[in-house]
């Protein structure tokens, strides 16, 4: 479990961090949700790279690991494949 205030915490942060380009409200929203889901350790990276795609509409996410994309955007079932 988490807190809100941390929650809050993350995106404020992530959000003002002097990077570029800037990380986008959107794209904190959903690294929160991951953290409200109880994603842990590395899969966060997939989380992001699901998050990438939910964003530029690829034909086909390819992944050595297609069980867990699966698991992890099921709204993207579909277009996650092995190579």
């Amino acid at each position: 479990m988490i807190g809100v205030h941390s929650l809050a915490e993350m995106y404020a942060v992530l959000t003002r961090l002097p990077v570029i380009p800037r990380i986008q409200p959107g794209e904190a929203a959903s690294i929160s949700a991951a953290a409200e889901n109880g994603v842990i350790g590395g899969a966060i990276y997939d989380v992001l790279l699901l998050a990438a795609a939910r964003k530029t509409k690829p034909d086909r996410i390819y992944t050595f690991n297609v069980a867990e994309f699966k698991r992890l955007g099921p709204d993207l079932h579909d277009f996650i494949a092995a190579p």
